[in-house]
């Protein structure tokens, strides 16, 4: 006993020291780099903690500046970008301008700060810009700096260093982002966030936010070539300019103490408000116009700030009022000595601002102005996404480590940099209704934070490596349509919710390829594997035998492989019916219920009942004089299992009874595209915006097959019939009869194969005549036929008045210059120009004889997202379709990006 009391000592000490090492030694650490910090700033460390944040972008480690501010480095807030040092000889005195952060991969890139002061905050937010010729290049970056959802400013590198915004947060972070518009890498230098007290001057709300224009140190004597200034005894470390636009004015300074009463949070410093402006002799006020400032329309807020410097019985004497844009307030008398004033308008200051301070009748001595500053506010025109969404969407990304380029920022919004692969609805704000991590090397188990994705309607986790049980939760989604599990390592029992929501056709649920996961709840596992072992191989031999016996007329090989198949199905949830069922969904194929006819077989309306609920369904039934058989069925069964996306159509079942095969899938109430473009539709489909959005929501698909895929599918049919419409017109593409999978390892040459089937005249790649072969180009190929068909209805093939020859549509618009000739003219009225020509340009691109000249999916959805944004007025510089400009007709005689400089500028 005696031995072990000093062991039990020693252990004692030793856990205290660790105690301490961890603990108690980083918060004194912590405290004394924030000493002086807080103590300039007018706070008390030991009360409160301000949330103060300094970030400096590239910075090797943390830090504390002269001025006792505390920097931390960037690697927290962001995982993208590239670290550079700044040129020796362009080094600036503010410590932040060392280094810098730039971002030359991805459209949008976020800085996201977790706030310690959480939601319904405003915060003061300052990025700083310092290029200092970090590459070399001696090119000055433009881009586009977002705040949250909300494009705040061009930033212009060579006349800009800093940018400030007062934002509300409705949120627990902020995201800052970088956002490049072709004009040079974008960059950042620090980041710096204030939380302003609750009620702060700088008042916003979650519909707008306020953007610096002009900060005004007045009064100040610039030195050397330096305008900007930063004070130690500013509590919000504000960027302060020194050169105000001097009229009929003088400066003037005095050398009072600098202990002025603090009234409010936002009184500039000392130093700012020992300096003054006023009018010089003969005057007895000051006029200040700022224009061109911002839009015209725009909204400011205007902030005006006076100190009582000059020590004085005749300082009551000093009377003025205030006039901004024609509002009048005052008269006001100059604050006693040491003592502040503020006046600011925060409403009905709209175009260019003119300030005027005038002193009263009454008044012995002119005005004075110390400070002066002026905000634009801007409009929030989009909702954030869900906050639940966004939380949970940070939370799996952060998980399982995922890197996709554009998982920056909001996930929804704007809808033109929303994340790949998951898709939102149009809500306010908008939820998150698909998501797609299908192949992206997934590890663990399922996270509960998928569970929070309260409006998911498609869940595709399938071929990682998850492992695991199931979790319970993923029934809890009310909205769930599609649940795709396999291809992973789960085990234990399936959520018995699950299983009878799959039962009744609620639930679209896959989970083949999970050996170790099973169906009976609980799972009965045996305790004697031995026997275990024995049971299953006499089992196995009694069912070969069985197999052997019935199988008699056919390959052994092939049936084994068929009953491998059928409970490949079984297991994904996809429901199987037999020919039977079929009768009945459709009433014995009544012919009234026939939907179209296709080379594979007639289509009919079907309705599937759950108890109570009626499904209505498509039901595509192979007919015996079919050219297309097993092999095509096989193939879109197989097909439309594997893929998940909003714009793709869903296998709801099959059948494969005997001769008799079908396949089911969602019904879509508007039929096919072809049915209200074509010349002679009925229900014509008469508005551009409609039709460019279904034409971004086909390329959607189309992208998801291509790219998005660990095994890509060319679809190698595409056409307007095959692109079928819901009731609210939404786009989904059909027909995966043709399609053909293949590894996205193999060469150019081993992705191309041979049709198996009839391909459609107008929307075939004209290289199939040499190669006998089609691949991804060859399905851009027939989506730009399908543009053409969009914006012109007319048909891929037209034929002559004498029905004796015909031309191709491509060769038709090519021929045509103006765009009334080009448009339908069911659509006249209902178009901005240079969203078609923009529209028609990337249908040519497409269309492309040589496959190299034609782009990618990626680069054809991003160009047809562009034209909807200026179609739909997000973009300046639109058009109404009785302005048609002449001289932005496309050249069509050589691939598009070999066009001369001249031509460049017409189409740009």
């Amino acid at each position: 006993m005696t031995s072990t009391v000093p062991f039990r000592m020693m252990f004692f000490i030793l856990v205290l020291h660790v105690w301490f090492i961890q603990y108690v030694s980083p918060r004194k650490t912590y405290y004394q780099k924030h000493f002086k910090y807080f103590k300039h700033s007018r706070r008390s460390l030991a009360s409160d903690d301000s949330g103060f944040l300094n970030i400096d972008s590239g910075a090797a480690e943390d830090y504390q500046d002269d001025l006792g501010r505390y920097f931390v480095t960037d690697r927290a807030y962001i995982d993208t970008g590239e670290v550079h040092p700044i040129s020796s000889e362009t080094r600036n005195v503010w410590p932040f301008f060392k280094n810098l952060r730039s971002f030359p991969n991805g459209t949008r890139n976020c800085y996201t700060v977790r706030t310690k002061e959480g939601k319904n905050v405003n915060y003061l937010i300052t990025a700083f810009f310092y290029y200092g010729n970090y590459d070399g290049k001696n090119s000055y970056p433009v881009f586009d700096l977002h705040i949250g959802v909300t494009r705040l400013r061009t930033i212009n590198t060579e006349q800009i260093s800093f940018s400030d915004v007062v934002y509300f947060t409705t949120a627990d972070s902020i995201d800052v982002c970088l956002v490049n518009i072709n004009r040079g890498t974008p960059i950042l230098s620090a980041l710096q966030l204030r939380p302003l007290v609750t009620n702060s001057l700088y008042q916003t709300s979650p519909a707008k936010l306020l953007g610096l224009v002009n900060r005004y140190d007045c009064g100040a004597t610039p030195f050397s070539n330096t305008m900007l200034f930063r004070y130690k005894d500013d509590v919000y470390d504000r960027v302060w300019e020194q050169n105000l636009p001097v009229n009929n004015t003088i400066s003037s300074w005095t050398s009072t103490r600098s202990d002025f009463s603090i009234v409010y949070s936002e009184q500039p410093a000392a130093t700012v408000l020992k300096t003054f402006v006023q009018p010089i002799q003969g005057y007895s006020g000051m006029t200040y116009t700022f224009s061109n400032i911002a839009k015209p329309t725009s909204e400011f807020s205007v902030y005006l700030y006076f100190a009582g410097t000059l020590q004085s019985s005749s300082q009551d004497q000093r009377r003025f009022t205030v006039t901004i844009n024609g509002n009048r307030q005052g008269p006001f008398n100059s604050p006693e000595y040491m003592k502040t004033l503020n006046v600011y308008q925060n409403t009905s200051v709209r175009g260019n601002v003119q300030i005027s301070i005038q002193a009263t009748t009454d008044s012995k001595y002119t005005p004075i102005l110390n400070a002066l500053e002026i905000f634009v506010v801007i409009p929030l025109e989009e909702s954030p996404s869900n906050p639940e969404d966004v939380t949970a969407m940070m939370k799996i990304k952060q998980t399982y480590g995922i890197t996709e380029d554009s998982w920056q920022g909001d996930p929804c919004v704007p809808t033109n940099f929303s994340w790949s692969r998951l898709g939102c609805n149009s809500d306010n704000p908008p939820r998150i209704v698909s998501l797609n991590l299908s192949s992206s090397e997934l590890m663990g188990d399922i996270i509960a934070s998928l569970s929070n994705l309260k409006s998911l309607r498609v869940l595709d986790l399938s071929h990682n490596n998850l492992t695991g049980s199931i979790p319970d939760s993923l029934a809890e989604l009310s909205s769930l349509e599609v649940l795709n599990l396999a291809g992973n390592k789960l085990e234990g029992s399936v959520p018995k919710s699950l299983l009878e929501k799959s039962q009744t056709g609620a639930l679209n649920l896959s989970l083949y390829e999970n050996p170790k996961l099973c169906y009976l709840n609980p799972c009965k596992h045996k305790k004697n594997k031995a026997i275990t072992f024995a049971a299953v191989a006499v089992s196995t031999l009694l069912v070969a035998m069985v197999i052997l016996i019935v199988c008699y007329r056919k390959s052994i090989w092939q049936k084994v492989i068929s009953g491998f198949k059928e409970k490949w199905f079984c297991n994904s949830g996809i429901r199987r019916f037999t020919y039977e069922d079929l009768k009945t969904i459709t009433n014995k194929f009544d012919n009234k219920k026939c939907l179209g006819e296709g080379g594979f077989g007639k289509v009919y309306l079907g309705e599937v009942k759950n108890g109570t609920q009626v499904t209505q369904v498509a039901v595509k039934l192979r007919s015996q004089k079919s050219t297309q058989g097993a092999k095509e069925f096989q193939n879109e069964v197989n097909n439309l299992m594997n893929v998940h996306h909003r714009n793709l159509v869903s296998l709801i079942g099959y059948c494969n009874d005997g001769d008799n095969m079908a396949v089911i899938y969602e019904y879509m109430a508007k039929g096919n595209l072809k049915q209200h473009i074509s010349p002679d539709a009925v229900e014509v489909l008469d508005s551009w915006e409609k039709r460019l959005q279904i034409a971004v929501e086909v390329a959607l698909g189309l992208k998801y097959l291509h790219e998005d895929r660990k095994t890509p599918i060319v679809h190698r049919d595409l056409k307007l019939s095959n692109i079928l419409l819901s009731e609210k017109l939404e786009a989904k593409i059909a027909d995966f009869g043709l399609s053909k999978a293949f590894s996205a390892e193999t060469t150019t040459a081993e992705q191309r194969s041979d049709p198996s089937g009839p391909i459609s005249v107008g929307y075939l790649d004209p290289e199939f005549g040499k190669t006998r072969q089609l691949d991804k180009k060859s399905d851009i190929y027939s989506f730009g036929v399908i543009l053409l068909e969009l914006i012109t209805g007319k048909e891929a093939w037209i034929k002559a008045s004498d029905n004796n020859s015909s031309i191709h549509l491509s060769e038709l618009v090519t021929s045509l210059k103006e765009l009334e000739e080009i448009i339908d003219s069911r659509m006249q009225g209902t178009y901005k120009t240079n969203s078609v020509w923009k529209t028609v340009n990337t249908a040519m691109t497409c269309i492309q004889k040589s496959p190299k000249d034609r782009k990618d999916m990626k680069w054809v959805l991003k160009e047809l997202e562009e034209a909807l944004n200026m179609e739909i007025g997000n973009c300046e510089g639109t058009t109404q379709s009785n302005s048609i400009d002449n001289s932005k007709a496309i050249v069509t005689s050589r691939p598009m990006g070999h066009e001369t400089a001249s031509e460049r500028a017409r189409t740009n």
